[in-house]
């Protein structure tokens, strides 16, 4: 991408990719056409077949390091995905798991596809991730364990409580944070509650001396269905612009998957949301198909482009202050989300729901800078 600055960029919100005049990307269609592949194998994923799918994966694995006169006649596959496809679609397959993830497993195949799928560009497009100094205590919470006496360990070792039990439904909140050049905190949330409730949260905010959409990413369900679907690059000027170059892409990824919203904005979220937000509810396992190819595409056209950002430096301090106030505006609309709040109050206290609402979830640095002990290579 040009580094010359085009007439006009002394003016507000028109750093050099703000300039419409500037030639656009030709490869940018390839990165949604790279990610439909890994989602696509032979189908759309099915909700509810996590499980399923797991535990017919390692068997077919097995199946298939054995001996030909060992081998036994193979059960179809019921789930959305071709197990017995060609490699590219096995190492779809085996991308679309969460490593050493506490929450592996506990939650359906939409919400840890997505959370691994994110996690693994994150860590694969950007050469400089670093850890994030993310509190101990809440890189797993567990609504039985609050003050985490029972060890490491705790998340397999207790069990759910009966439904007649004050403690239930247990909640588990697990997140992982990293840090780079351009972004001050990536974080990832998978949450899972025992009477079905599931969530995959993601926020990339970009430092505040950056001209940068903050990409924000939600997935919610319960009882085996998705319930809402939502992205979208929030922007990071007070008027809601986003730069023309990055709406061109973004336009481009939502003609390819067709994204159509069919659930109205929250009021909450008028205010930090942009024109390009997604919501949906999805009515068909085809719609949320595309909602996560898309999610995934745009995540990585995020990450390319994030490559190329350079601070803000012209008309800066003009600019540095609207940059600021748009992340303050989008922390403290995102804190008046009464669902989460009553979600963490319920599992926990409203002590702990405070903290991890104004530590965690929506924290204001828009400067923070790494500390020397935390700038950790997790390659």
């Amino acid at each position: 991408m040009s580094t010359t600055r085009p007439p006009g960029a002394n003016l507000p919100h028109r750093s050099s990719w703000r300039n419409p005049a500037l030639p656009q990307r030709q490869e940018l269609p390839q990165y949604g056409s790279f990610c439909g592949q890994q989602m696509a194998a032979s189908g759309p994923p099915r909700q509810g077949r996590h499980a399923k799918l797991q535990r017919r994966g390692g068997v077919r694995a097995a199946e298939r390091s054995r001996p030909a006169d060992d081998a036994e006649e193979e059960e179809p596959v019921e789930a959305g995905v071709d197990i017995e496809g060609d490699e590219r679609n096995e190492l779809a397959i085996e991308a679309l798991q969460l490593g050493t993830w506490r929450l592996r497993g506990r939650l359906d195949a939409p919400y840890e596809g997505l959370a691994a799928q994110t996690e693994g560009m994150w860590r694969g497009m950007l050469p400089d991730l670093m850890l994030y100094p993310l509190p101990k205590e809440f890189k797993y919470c567990d609504s039985l364990d609050p003050k985490q006496e029972y060890g490491p360990w705790a998340y397999e070792e207790l069990e759910d409580p009966p439904k007649d039990s004050e403690a239930y439904p247990r909640l588990q909140i697990e997140n992982r944070c990293y840090e780079n050049r351009v972004f001050r905190k990536l974080h990832l949330e998978l949450s899972v509650r025992q009477d079905g409730l599931q969530v995959m949260h993601c926020v990339m905010y970009p430092k505040g001396n950056f001209d940068f959409p903050i990409l924000s990413m939600d997935l919610v369900g319960k009882d085996d269905r998705v319930s809402l679907g939502i992205i979208d690059p929030c922007p990071v000027a007070m008027d809601r612009s986003l730069p023309p170059l990055y709406a061109q892409a973004v336009r481009r990824l939502q003609q390819q998957y067709r994204m159509v919203n069919n659930r109205s904005i929250p009021d909450w979220g008028a205010a930090i949301f942009s024109d390009a937000c997604v919501i949906i509810r999805p009515t068909s396992d085809e719609e949320l198909a595309d909602f996560l190819k898309y999610c995934i595409a745009l995540v990585r056209v995020h990450l390319h482009m994030s490559l190329n950002a350079m601070p803000v430096q012209t008309n800066r301090e003009k600019r540095l202050k609207d940059i600021e106030a748009a992340n303050k505006r989008y922390c403290e609309k995102q804190r008046e989300n009464d669902k989460t709040r009553r979600i963490l109050v319920n599992g926990f206290d409203e002590e702990f729901a405070d903290q991890f609402m104004n530590l965690v979830l929506f924290d204001f640095e828009p400067f923070r800078e790494p500390a020397p002990a935390a700038a950790a290579d997790v390659k």
